[in-house]
């Protein structure tokens, strides 16, 4: 048989492995979608926590980024994928979370200490999140990949901040 051409075969193949490519891809630009969501949510709440006007406008700033995060990170995920569902309300474990956060907070006597811990934390899991998310193996379209890049810095410079608070 001639392997010069390609048989039926080869392509259902590459059709395959392009569906599954576009579906990893599509997963995980929704996860940190619905992260980048809970930690909106997140961060805004956490402004009746506080009473320091510094940390008060890191928190609402924060919120800010990762709602225009979230939007650009749509954007490029519909016009890669306009089939993808999108999830606009976060996640039950973002809710939890910020219910604990609460809890937490109401009986801390540094308050603005265990903020910023657990603001450290969360940010770090998304940046450990987003370098899984830029492996090489994934393949991403050059768009999406600069996007992530970009936010990627964005969040660095954040725990960065949050670190000298």
């Amino acid at each position: 048989m001639d392997r010069c051409h390609p048989t039926f075969i080869d392509y259902v193949n590459t059709k395959l492995i392009t569906m599954d490519t576009t579906e990893n891809i599509t997963k995980k630009v929704q996860n940190l979608i619905v992260r980048h969501i809970d930690h909106h949510k997140s961060f805004w709440e956490a402004v009746d926590h506080t009473s320091n006007t510094t940390l008060i406008g890191f928190l609402k700033k924060q919120a800010d980024e990762h709602r225009k995060m979230a939007m650009k990170l749509t954007a490029a995920l519909v016009a890669f994928n306009s089939d993808a569902s999108i999830n606009t309300e976060g996640t039950v474990g973002g809710a939890l979370e910020r219910g604990w956060a609460d809890i937490r907070t109401a009986f801390s006597e540094e308050d603005n200490a265990a903020l910023i811990e657990g603001y450290a934390a969360k940010i770090n899991a998304l940046i450990t999140q987003y370098q899984e998310t830029l492996e090489p193996s994934l393949k991403l379209p050059e768009n999406m990949e600069a996007t992530l890049k970009e936010q990627l810095q964005l969040l660095e410079h954040s725990l960065a901040k949050i670190k000298n608070l």
